[in-house]
Protein backbone atom coordinates (compact mmCIF):
# COMPACT_ATOMS: atom_id res chain seq x y z
CA UNK A 1 0.00 0.00 0.00
CA UNK A 2 2.64 2.49 -1.10
CA UNK A 3 -0.02 5.05 -2.01
CA UNK A 4 -0.82 5.38 1.70
CA UNK A 5 2.52 7.01 2.32
CA UNK A 6 2.36 9.66 -0.39
CA UNK A 7 0.30 12.25 1.43
CA UNK A 8 0.81 12.71 5.16
CA UNK A 9 -0.66 15.35 7.42
CA UNK A 10 1.51 18.23 8.52
CA UNK A 11 1.18 17.40 12.23
CA UNK A 12 2.06 13.95 13.52
CA UNK A 13 -1.00 12.50 15.23
CA UNK A 14 0.76 9.18 15.71
CA UNK A 15 3.26 11.01 17.86
CA UNK A 16 0.48 12.48 19.98
CA UNK A 17 0.72 16.07 18.74
CA UNK A 18 -1.79 18.24 16.91
CA UNK A 19 -0.48 21.71 17.47
CA UNK A 20 -2.14 22.87 14.26
CA UNK A 21 -5.69 22.09 15.45
CA UNK A 22 -8.10 24.99 15.59
CA UNK A 23 -11.78 25.63 15.09
CA UNK A 24 -12.07 27.35 11.72
CA UNK A 25 -14.08 30.48 11.16
CA UNK A 26 -15.56 31.32 7.74
CA UNK A 27 -12.56 33.46 6.86
CA UNK A 28 -9.84 31.02 7.79
CA UNK A 29 -11.85 28.08 6.41
CA UNK A 30 -11.58 29.59 2.95
CA UNK A 31 -7.88 30.19 3.47
CA UNK A 32 -7.37 26.59 4.52
CA UNK A 33 -8.86 25.30 1.27
CA UNK A 34 -6.73 27.65 -0.81
CA UNK A 35 -3.48 27.04 1.05
CA UNK A 36 -3.83 23.28 1.50
CA UNK A 37 -0.34 21.79 1.36
CA UNK A 38 -1.85 18.44 0.44
CA UNK A 39 -4.31 19.23 -2.36
CA UNK A 40 -6.02 17.00 -4.90
CA UNK A 41 -3.02 17.11 -7.24
CA UNK A 42 -0.84 15.18 -4.81
CA UNK A 43 -3.37 12.51 -3.85
CA UNK A 44 -1.78 9.24 -5.04
CA UNK A 45 -4.74 8.04 -7.05
CA UNK A 46 -5.51 7.87 -10.76
CA UNK A 47 -9.03 9.19 -10.15
CA UNK A 48 -10.84 10.82 -7.22
CA UNK A 49 -14.61 10.34 -7.22
CA UNK A 50 -17.03 12.22 -4.97
CA UNK A 51 -20.11 10.00 -4.67
CA UNK A 52 -23.58 10.38 -3.21
CA UNK A 53 -26.73 8.21 -3.36
CA UNK A 54 -30.28 9.04 -2.43
CA UNK A 55 -32.18 5.99 -1.23
CA UNK A 56 -35.11 4.61 0.71
CA UNK A 57 -34.51 2.32 3.67
CA UNK A 58 -37.12 0.88 5.98
CA UNK A 59 -35.92 -0.06 9.50
CA UNK A 60 -34.02 -3.35 9.44
CA UNK A 61 -33.87 -3.54 5.63
CA UNK A 62 -31.21 -2.83 3.03
CA UNK A 63 -31.31 0.49 1.15
CA UNK A 64 -33.21 0.86 -2.10
CA UNK A 65 -31.15 3.31 -4.20
CA UNK A 66 -33.16 6.04 -5.89
CA UNK A 67 -30.47 8.03 -7.68
CA UNK A 68 -26.70 8.47 -7.88
CA UNK A 69 -24.50 11.46 -8.57
CA UNK A 70 -20.73 11.08 -8.90
CA UNK A 71 -18.04 13.58 -9.90
CA UNK A 72 -14.48 12.78 -10.89
CA UNK A 73 -12.82 15.75 -9.24
CA UNK A 74 -9.75 16.01 -11.46
CA UNK A 75 -11.35 15.69 -14.90
CA UNK A 76 -14.73 17.19 -13.85
CA UNK A 77 -16.47 14.18 -15.38
CA UNK A 78 -20.01 13.93 -13.96
CA UNK A 79 -22.42 10.99 -13.75
CA UNK A 80 -26.12 11.34 -12.89
CA UNK A 81 -28.25 8.19 -12.77
CA UNK A 82 -31.86 7.54 -11.81
CA UNK A 83 -32.76 4.11 -10.44
CA UNK A 84 -34.03 2.85 -13.80
CA UNK A 85 -30.59 3.61 -15.23
CA UNK A 86 -28.50 1.53 -12.82
CA UNK A 87 -26.43 -1.08 -14.63
CA UNK A 88 -24.75 -4.31 -13.53
CA UNK A 89 -21.61 -2.33 -12.61
CA UNK A 90 -20.93 1.14 -11.20
CA UNK A 91 -20.17 3.96 -13.66
CA UNK A 92 -16.72 4.45 -12.10
CA UNK A 93 -13.84 2.20 -11.21
CA UNK A 94 -13.59 0.72 -7.71
CA UNK A 95 -10.01 -0.60 -7.89
CA UNK A 96 -7.17 0.37 -5.55
CA UNK A 97 -5.80 3.28 -7.61
CA UNK A 98 -9.17 5.08 -7.54
CA UNK A 99 -10.33 6.98 -4.45
CA UNK A 100 -14.00 7.14 -3.50
CA UNK A 101 -14.94 10.13 -1.33
CA UNK A 102 -18.24 10.30 0.56
CA UNK A 103 -19.80 11.76 3.68
CA UNK A 104 -20.90 8.88 5.90
CA UNK A 105 -19.65 6.28 3.43
CA UNK A 106 -21.64 3.45 5.03
CA UNK A 107 -24.65 4.67 3.03
CA UNK A 108 -22.78 4.53 -0.29
CA UNK A 109 -21.27 1.13 0.50
CA UNK A 110 -24.73 -0.14 1.45
CA UNK A 111 -26.11 1.04 -1.89
CA UNK A 112 -23.26 -0.69 -3.74
CA UNK A 113 -24.10 -3.93 -1.94
CA UNK A 114 -27.83 -3.52 -2.62
CA UNK A 115 -27.06 -3.12 -6.35
CA UNK A 116 -24.61 -6.06 -6.26
CA UNK A 117 -21.80 -3.69 -7.26
CA UNK A 118 -18.22 -4.16 -6.09
CA UNK A 119 -17.33 -2.01 -3.11
CA UNK A 120 -14.60 0.63 -3.67
CA UNK A 121 -11.22 -0.58 -2.43
CA UNK A 122 -10.13 2.90 -1.30
CA UNK A 123 -12.70 4.96 0.61
CA UNK A 124 -12.21 8.33 2.28
CA UNK A 125 -15.14 9.04 4.60
CA UNK A 126 -15.18 12.76 5.39
CA UNK A 127 -17.74 12.21 8.16
CA UNK A 128 -15.32 9.95 10.03
CA UNK A 129 -12.44 12.34 9.44
CA UNK A 130 -14.50 15.33 10.58
CA UNK A 131 -15.45 13.50 13.78
CA UNK A 132 -11.79 12.60 14.27
CA UNK A 133 -10.75 16.21 13.76
CA UNK A 134 -13.35 17.59 16.18
CA UNK A 135 -13.11 14.78 18.74
CA UNK A 136 -13.85 16.22 22.17
CA UNK A 137 -14.99 19.57 20.73
CA UNK A 138 -18.63 19.31 19.57
CA UNK A 139 -18.98 21.30 16.32
CA UNK A 140 -21.41 24.20 16.57
CA UNK A 141 -23.36 23.10 13.50
CA UNK A 142 -23.40 19.41 14.35
CA UNK A 143 -21.52 16.50 12.76
CA UNK A 144 -23.58 16.24 9.57
CA UNK A 145 -22.52 17.49 6.17
CA UNK A 146 -24.00 20.95 6.77
CA UNK A 147 -22.18 21.17 10.10
CA UNK A 148 -18.85 20.23 8.50
CA UNK A 149 -19.33 22.82 5.76
CA UNK A 150 -20.16 25.49 8.35
CA UNK A 151 -17.09 24.52 10.39
CA UNK A 152 -14.84 25.28 7.41
CA UNK A 153 -16.76 28.38 6.36
CA UNK A 154 -18.17 26.84 3.19
CA UNK A 155 -21.55 27.50 1.59
CA UNK A 156 -24.36 24.95 1.80
CA UNK A 157 -28.08 24.58 1.23
CA UNK A 158 -30.38 25.46 4.11
CA UNK A 159 -31.32 22.95 6.80
CA UNK A 160 -35.03 23.26 6.04
CA UNK A 161 -34.47 22.65 2.33
CA UNK A 162 -32.35 19.57 3.08
CA UNK A 163 -35.02 18.12 5.36
CA UNK A 164 -37.72 18.76 2.77
CA UNK A 165 -35.73 16.95 0.10
CA UNK A 166 -35.01 14.02 2.41
CA UNK A 167 -38.72 13.74 3.14
CA UNK A 168 -39.44 13.75 -0.60
CA UNK A 169 -37.02 10.87 -1.18
CA UNK A 170 -38.26 8.87 1.82
CA UNK A 171 -41.87 9.33 0.75
CA UNK A 172 -41.14 6.92 -2.06
CA UNK A 173 -42.24 6.96 -5.66
CA UNK A 174 -43.66 7.47 -8.06
CA UNK A 175 -42.19 10.95 -8.43
CA UNK A 176 -43.19 13.50 -11.02
CA UNK A 177 -40.63 14.77 -13.52
CA UNK A 178 -40.30 17.94 -11.46
CA UNK A 179 -39.74 15.95 -8.28
CA UNK A 180 -37.17 13.71 -9.99
CA UNK A 181 -35.26 16.77 -11.16
CA UNK A 182 -35.39 18.26 -7.65
CA UNK A 183 -34.05 15.03 -6.10
CA UNK A 184 -31.23 14.88 -8.64
CA UNK A 185 -30.36 18.53 -7.96
CA UNK A 186 -30.37 17.86 -4.22
CA UNK A 187 -28.13 14.83 -4.62
CA UNK A 188 -25.77 16.81 -6.83
CA UNK A 189 -25.63 19.62 -4.29
CA UNK A 190 -24.23 17.14 -1.76
CA UNK A 191 -21.56 16.04 -4.25
CA UNK A 192 -20.70 19.68 -4.96
CA UNK A 193 -20.38 20.13 -1.20
CA UNK A 194 -17.94 17.19 -1.06
CA UNK A 195 -15.86 18.80 -3.80
CA UNK A 196 -15.52 21.95 -1.64
CA UNK A 197 -15.08 20.14 1.65
CA UNK A 198 -12.33 17.73 0.58
CA UNK A 199 -9.59 20.31 -0.14
CA UNK A 200 -10.52 22.19 3.03
CA UNK A 201 -10.12 19.07 5.16
CA UNK A 202 -7.08 17.49 3.47
CA UNK A 203 -4.41 19.42 5.45
CA UNK A 204 -5.72 17.82 8.66
CA UNK A 205 -6.22 14.31 7.31
CA UNK A 206 -3.73 11.55 8.06
CA UNK A 207 -4.36 9.73 4.78
CA UNK A 208 -2.90 6.28 5.61
CA UNK A 209 -5.02 5.99 8.75
CA UNK A 210 -8.02 7.61 7.08
CA UNK A 211 -7.98 4.92 4.39
CA UNK A 212 -7.78 2.23 7.06
CA UNK A 213 -10.83 3.76 8.73
CA UNK A 214 -12.56 3.78 5.36
CA UNK A 215 -11.77 0.11 4.83
CA UNK A 216 -13.32 -0.70 8.21
CA UNK A 217 -16.68 0.28 6.76
CA UNK A 218 -16.57 -2.60 4.27
CA UNK A 219 -16.87 -5.66 6.55
CA UNK A 220 -19.36 -3.92 8.82
CA UNK A 221 -21.69 -3.03 5.93
CA UNK A 222 -21.31 -6.48 4.37
CA UNK A 223 -22.33 -7.99 7.71
CA UNK A 224 -25.30 -5.62 8.01
CA UNK A 225 -26.31 -6.34 4.40
CA UNK A 226 -26.41 -10.10 4.85
CA UNK A 227 -27.99 -9.81 8.30
CA UNK A 228 -30.83 -7.80 6.76
CA UNK A 229 -31.34 -10.43 4.07
CA UNK A 230 -31.35 -13.17 6.72
CA UNK A 231 -33.91 -11.27 8.81
CA UNK A 232 -36.16 -10.89 5.79
CA UNK A 233 -35.92 -14.59 4.98
CA UNK A 234 -36.63 -15.62 8.57
CA UNK A 235 -39.59 -13.24 8.76
CA UNK A 236 -40.96 -14.55 5.48
CA UNK A 237 -40.71 -18.14 6.69
CA UNK A 238 -42.30 -17.27 10.03
CA UNK A 239 -45.23 -15.62 8.26
CA UNK A 240 -45.62 -18.67 6.01
CA UNK A 241 -45.62 -21.05 8.98
CA UNK A 242 -48.09 -18.83 10.84
CA UNK A 243 -50.40 -18.77 7.82
CA UNK A 244 -50.32 -22.59 7.58
CA UNK A 245 -50.97 -22.90 11.31
CA UNK A 246 -53.95 -20.55 11.16
CA UNK A 247 -55.40 -22.44 8.19
CA UNK A 248 -55.03 -25.78 9.98
CA UNK A 249 -56.59 -24.43 13.16
CA UNK A 250 -59.48 -23.04 11.16
CA UNK A 251 -60.15 -26.41 9.55
CA UNK A 252 -60.17 -28.19 12.91
CA UNK A 253 -62.96 -26.05 14.29
CA UNK A 254 -66.38 -27.83 14.41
Amino acid sequence: MQELQACRRTTDLAGGGDAGFRTSSPADGAATAAEAPCGLAVLPFREVWAVDFEYNAKPGTNPEPVCLVAWELRSDRKVLLWRDGFSVAPPYSTVADVLSVAYYASAEIGCHLALDWPVPERVLDLFTEFRNHTNGIPPIGGAGLLGALAHYGLDSIGTVEKEEMRDLVLRGGPWSDVERAAIHDYCESDVAALSRLLPAMLPKIDLPRALLRGRFRHPRMITDHHASIARSEVLSRARHILSISLNLNGRRRP
